[in-house]
Formats: structure tokens, sequence, C-alpha cells
């Protein structure tokens, strides 16, 4: 299950490429071990794998946040998106709505897999910490399931036109769909005012 809305952009990633692509599905490790951990309102716990922070270049640039994760009581998953310049502030705020995220917007969801609950209102607070590659908030919405503060190690990537990296990549794209690849030294311009954060 993804919580992410897929904007129309294909990721290209290189056979021995490192990092995450595309959104966390609901209870994705993204690498192994567990270093997300969330502490719901009603005393549920739940732990998964890294956080995911993708920025796309592109005539509006956006960054897509994704973290989850599994316990007792089922799973737990945040997801929101951001301008740039939210990133770059390393804090900020989103509001909470039952819809696909777009920028400034998120969604809690909770409980099981196939069936989640989604947090209707509400908001979740974030503060980014580059130093030890964490990102902490809380969500605040009048689910005590759904309301949770939550603290993770992240993968911070970034996707850029292959002009931006000197690439050409053969093949057709159906139309209205643009290529994005990663960026993984952030060398090209786009990336590299946010290679501080990694």
């Amino acid at each position: 299950m993804s919580l992410m809305s897929s904007r129309r952009v294909v990721r290209f990633v290189p056979a021995l490429a490192v990092g995450l692509a595309g959104w966390i599905a609901w209870g994705a490790d993204g690498r192994a071990g567990h270093d997300v951990e969330v502490t719901a309102a009603d005393g549920a716990r739940y732990e998964g794998g890294y956080a995911s922070i993708s920025i796309t270049e592109g005539p509006v640039p956006t960054v897509e946040v994704s973290l989850a994760g599994d316990g007792e009581a089922g799973g737990w998953s945040a997801s929101f998106v951001l301008s740039p310049a939210a990133l770059l502030a390393q804090s900020g705020r989103v509001k909470l709505a039952a819809l696909p995220p777009t920028e400034g917007v998120g969604l809690v969801a909770h409980g099981d897999a196939d069936e989640p609950t989604l947090a209707s209102t509400g908001l979740l607070s974030f503060v980014l910490d580059p130093e030890s590659r964490r990102i902490r908030g809380q969500a605040v919405t009048p689910s005590p399931r759904a309301a949770a503060s939550f603290d993770a190690g992240y993968v911070l990537t970034c996707w850029v036109r292959p002009e931006a990296l000197g690439q050409r990549i053969d093949g057709e794209l159906d139309p209205g769909m643009e290529l994005r690849v990663s960026d993984e030294r952030f060398t090209s311009d786009f990336c590299r005012r946010f290679a501080g954060l990694r």
C-alpha cells in the first residue's frame, strides 16, 4: 500500500545505486534493521526502517517524506510533502487530511495495512537534525491511535533531469511523463544545496 500520491515522474535507478527510490510502502524497511520509533498517544509502539526524504527537481520542486512502523497494534505511517525551502529550514509543520499528500499537507494512517484508518484532521510538526541524520516530530490529531511522536533515522535522495548530470537515457516515455535520475553525490546545481542535510 502506497501512502503517497504518485506524480508523473519516472525514476531511473542504476544497478549499483545506493539509496531509496520512490515511496516507502506501509511497513517497508528500506534498509536492514529498525530505526523508526513511534509512540502513539494510546501507548502503542511501532518500529520500522529508515525514513525516506526524497527531493525531486521539476517545474515545482517537491520534497516527499515517508516513514512507517509496525507493532502489536498493527501499523502506523506518516507521509507528507514539503517545499525545498521548508526542508532547508530543517523544521516545520503540515496539516493532516485523509487525502493524498500535497505540498503542506500530510497523511497519517494506523491499524491494519489492508484497511488502515486515516487521520482526517490535525497537524504534524517535524525537526530535522542533519548531524545525527534523524527526523523527529509529532502528529497531533483527535485519535489517540493516530496521534504520536516519532524519532527516525533518514535516507536523503535527490532526483534530477539526466542532463543535469551529463547523462542521456535512451528510450521513450509516455506523453506527459518526466524522467529523473538519482544524484547520489549531490553534485548537480539543484541537489548541491541539500548536500549538508545528508
